[in-house]
């Protein structure tokens, strides 16, 4: 699933995560929920009980999950991947990785200068990058997308100027969302297309979450400044 995008601006940044999913997932609007000595914003996937896009308001973290392509992995006795950002965030001691199909986890941390962490777990082969948050970057699920389009994605991404505003953002997700059954997509004929777009906007002014469900074309709004 995913076209994420991250976005330095002024005093802040920007992050986006358009999710690709089947039109039959559903999905409860965001909202805070408990996790023992947690208390974290996500909107919850009612299948497997997980999410892709998780916040910790109190500590300043995000994490986005992004899937990746599997090649030859058993998938028996498998957890959900979208359990991955709620572990990622979380602060208990006896946190534990899970066994998952493989995945890329983006973690930002703006407790003071934000800065990215970029996580790669493909079966066997786990690593870890620690990036700046001074760069804009992009990533897409490459088991949904052909390396030709991520790279078409990225080369657009980069064409635009380096600090965009909400609306530019917004303008590239809505032109990059894809349409149900898509031809871009690996997989044909799934039913998958662009279901939401989700956006956390973090400056010294604007603490806000931008959640668009492309299915109902609803957008719900939530300022983390006044709750």
């Amino acid at each position: 699933m995913c076209i994420v995008t991250y976005s330095p601006c002024k005093s802040g940044f920007i992050f986006t995560s358009s999710r690709d999913e089947s039109i039959h997932r559903s999905t409860e609007k965001p909202g805070f929920h408990k996790h023992e000595s947690d208390m974290l914003f996500y909107a919850k996937d009612l299948q497997k009980g997980g999410t892709w896009f998780a916040i910790d308001v109190r500590g300043q973290k995000l994490c986005c999950l992004l899937n990746a392509a599997q090649h030859n992995i058993q998938k028996n006795n498998l957890k959900s991947r979208g359990l991955i950002p709620i572990i990622g965030l979380s602060t208990s001691s006896h946190q534990k990785l899970i066994k998952t199909l493989p995945y890329v986890l983006i973690t930002v941390d703006f407790s003071s200068q934000p800065y990215l962490k970029q996580t790669r777990n493909c079966g066997m082969l786990h690593t870890t990058a620690i990036k700046s948050g001074e760069k804009s970057d992009l990533w897409a699920s490459n088991n949904l997308y052909e390396s030709s389009e991520i790279e078409a994605f990225k080369k657009k991404w980069a064409s635009l100027k380096e600090e965009k505003s909400p609306s530019l953002v917004k303008q590239f997700h809505d032109e990059s969302a894809q349409k149900c059954n898509s031809q871009i997509y690996k997989r044909k004929n799934a039913d998958i297309m662009t279901v939401s777009t989700t956006t956390l906007i973090k400056t010294n002014s604007r603490f806000e979450l931008h959640h668009q469900n492309r299915m109902t074309n609803k957008t719900t709004v939530v300022d983390f400044n006044k709750n």
